[in-house]
Order: structure tokens, then sequence, then C-alpha cells
């Protein structure tokens, strides 16, 4: 009838003819790792943290989360031993390119003889157009297969970066653990940045970059603690885990801080993320040695004022002693040679004239008027103790400046290094690191 030709016009508007159907498959394989192991790690890094990829996972339910800001939805439809079925329930973002309902998609596990397990992620939808067909499964595999590969490096060995610092502490060493939290977790540990926001009595944010760490664990000689939420915008690794521990030495009043911290870096972020995170360490372990060796010590800030001689040039016009170059002086015999040496001199007392803050000379060729102060156990407070300190040794012989410098503010038995390998003892069953599967226990 005209009705029913009417009703089958309007719904041929309101919805496409047809439909481009989109089967993507990318398989993986994981070796030392069992499926059952392999499930929980994807549920743990893939469900529940997005896998790498930059989004966030809000969790609307034990079953369900959004992706934000693409509000997508997704449900978790079956979880069995060697198989997890979803499917997105709200397309969000991609509600004008793909067909409602159409999507599933499922990951198996399969275990190899050589106990690995094989990856098998099949995802099927259907798209309005044969464009966004060809454009979403193009998209959907690279996601996929990245999605995987940081799923392999959250198994993988961690990096442990570990560094030793030898305290003097004027306090009781009791009290070490009580001074770091209150000197590095509180105070930001004399970084050059804002002091940490304190969220609760367990996490504190760091601004920049809205870093969240987390106390996990207090005990009467170390400190535990971890990062909640790594990422592009924060910390470019998909692992963390820090321990600070104090060692009472044989001597009876030196004590031994131990800082390790174990890191599984985003896939060609090491480069970036490894020196970041030793600089960051050492920094904060010096300073809080400055801080409980020599409590409230300060540094003065001086401006400095040379003396006649050593300004401008002697009765010859050659350029003065503090020249950028010992051979590019004016003899007066070569005009162009005249201006390169004048050109350097002035080069040279303009570097001074920045050092001068620093404390730059020795005692013999400068004034020092103070004008404020600055604490010891911080960034700055360091850096300007050690040019005001490597001022006095100038007339020092060479040989034993450079063995000093070389090491620069580590003293015998101190430094960084860079493992493979995890926290030492520090992994159990009662621990309570993150929530769900530990990574890579059952690999070492």
């Amino acid at each position: 009838s005209r009705c029913t030709w009417l009703v089958f016009c309007s719904c041929c508007f309101l919805h496409p003819v047809y439909s481009y159907p989109v089967r993507v498959q990318v398989d993986q394989t994981i070796p030392d790792i069992t499926p059952r192991q392999a499930k929980n790690a994807w549920l743990s890094y893939q469900w529940e943290q997005g896998g790498g990829l930059m989004v966030r996972v809000k969790q609307d339910s034990e079953l369900e989360r959004t992706l934000v800001p693409f509000g997508i939805q997704e449900t978790l439809l079956s979880s069995r031993v060697d198989e997890v079925r979803y499917r997105m329930t709200e397309l969000g973002a991609l509600r004008n390119y793909l067909i409602e309902n159409s999507h599933q998609a499922s990951v198996e596990f399969i275990e190899e003889e050589d106990y690995s397990t094989t990856l098998v992620w099949i995802v099927e939808f259907e798209a309005k157009t044969s464009w966004d067909a060809q454009f979403w499964a193009y998209v959907t595999e690279v996601n996929i297969k990245a999605i995987l590969e940081n799923l392999d490096t959250y198994l993988s060995t961690p990096q442990l970066y570990r560094r030793t610092t030898r305290l003097c502490p004027k306090i009781s060493a009791d009290n070490l653990v009580n001074e770091w939290i209150d000197f590095v977790w509180k105070q930001g540990g004399g970084l050059p940045l804002p002091s940490p926001q304190e969220l609760d009595d367990e996490r504190r944010m760091i601004v920049p970059p809205f870093l969240v760490e987390r106390l996990v664990d207090v005990e009467p000689d170390e400190v535990c603690y971890t990062v909640d939420n790594p990422g592009f915008f924060t910390y470019q690794v998909l692992t963390h885990k820090g321990r600070v521990r104090f060692e009472q030495e044989k001597s009876g009043r030196d004590v031994k801080m131990v800082w390790e911290v174990e890191i599984r870096p985003f896939r060609g972020w090491a480069w970036i993320v490894e020196p970041f995170t030793a600089a960051v360490i050492t920094t904060m372990a010096r300073n809080f040695k400055a801080h409980v060796n020599e409590p409230g010590a300060t540094v003065k800030l001086f401006t400095t004022s040379r003396g006649a001689k050593m300004q401008g040039k002697n009765s010859q016009g050659s350029a003065n002693q503090s020249s950028f170059s010992d051979g590019e002086r004016d003899t007066g015999k070569d005009k162009k040679k005249k201006k390169k040496g004048i050109s350097l001199g002035n080069a040279g007392k303009a570097f001074q004239g920045v050092g001068k803050i620093f404390g730059g000379g020795t005692d013999r060729e400068r004034t020092e008027k103070s004008f404020g102060e600055v604490r010891k156990d911080t960034w700055l407070g360091r850096v300007l103790d050690a040019r005001q300190k490597k001022s006095t040794q100038r007339q020092a012989d060479t040989r034993d400046k450079e063995q000093q410098t070389s090491r620069g503010e580590d003293e015998s038995g101190e430094g960084g290094e860079w493992l493979t390998g995890y926290i030492s003892d520090y992994y159990g069953e009662d621990e309570d690191w993150v929530s769900g599967y530990e990574p890579g226990a059952d690999r070492r």
C-alpha cells in the first residue's frame, strides 16, 4: 500500500541501505608467561589503565568503562581462563562513522609449547561508508599493535636505578624516615618546583606535571612509594615503584641511604626517562644529605667587586688576565689580532659578570657584599655552595682538581647506577604495590 511504501522510504533516509563490515585480527606471542597470567595482565593494564594509549579510563562499574575524552563506553561480556569478550555499548565520538550495536571484540590467549602465550585479538564492526571502513580498520589495527607492544614491555624485566648516599646525620638515625617524609615527600626535596600538594595522608601531587605519587609502606628503616598516574603527560613509564632504605653503618653513627627506583619506560622513551629519573633522584638525595648533615645551614648570596688591578688593560694595552684566551692577547704588532684580543677580553668580562653572584674569583681578587641567604639543602643552595668552594680552590694542583670534579659531589662509596632487575627482596604476596596482577612476577 501507499503507507507501507512511505514507511520504507523513510527508513532508507534514516538508515543507510548498505553497511561495510570490518574485521581486524592481530596476533602476538609473549614469551615466558602462561595464558592465565597474560589474561590477568591484559585486564589490569589494558582494560583498567588504557594500554598506554593517550586516553583516560573511567571505571563505571566492574564490567563497564568509559574512554575519556572520546565518550566511548565498553562492556565486558565474558572473561574465561583463555578468552575475554567485550563490545562497545556507546560509540561516543564514533557514532557518525560506525553502525550502532555492530561492534564486538575478543582476545584469545593460546598456550604454546615453549612456555609462551599467543594473543589473538579480533575486532569486528560495521562502518557507514567504504572510506570509514578503511580508515577505522587501519586505526584499530595500529592501536591494537601499540597496546600489545606496550603489554609486552609491561611484562618485561624493568630497569632499576639504585643510588647510594652516605649520611652523617646530626639527628637520630631512628628519625631519618620521618625526616625524609617531611623534607622530600611533603616539601619537595629541595627541587626548584612548588611544594607538592597533599591529596590525603598517602598521596601527593607534583605540579607540574600533575604527577600523583602514593606512599605504599612506611617502616622504621624504609619508605616505599609508587606513581598512580604514569602517562605521556606526567611520567612516561608503564610501571613505577620506589624504595628508600636506611642502613646503619658499622661505625655506629654513619648511615647509608639506598634509593631504588624500578621503572618500565614507554617504548622509545628510555633515552629521556632514565637520565631524567637519575637526575631527580640524585638531586633530592644530595639535598637530603645536606639537610640532615647540616641542619639549618645556609649559603650567602653576594656580589663581587674587582680591584683596580683586575679592571681594564695593562700599560701595554693587552687584554687583562681574566680574558677568555691566553693566546689571543694584544701585542701591538697585529691590528687584526689586537681587535680579536679585545673582543675576547670583553666577552670574558661579560661571563665573569654572570659569575659574580656565585662568588667567582679568589679572595685576593674580590670583595664580597652579602645581600641574602639560600638554604643549603636546596638545588640552588648546593649549586651556590659548590661554586663558592670551587672558587677558593683555583690555585690547587690541576690534577687534584680534575680528580675531585670528576666525582661531582659524590664521596667515596656514593653514586648511582642503572641495572636490569627488580627492587631487591620486596616482592611478596602480602605487598600491595598495585591492585590486580603484578607484572612480570612469574617471568623472573
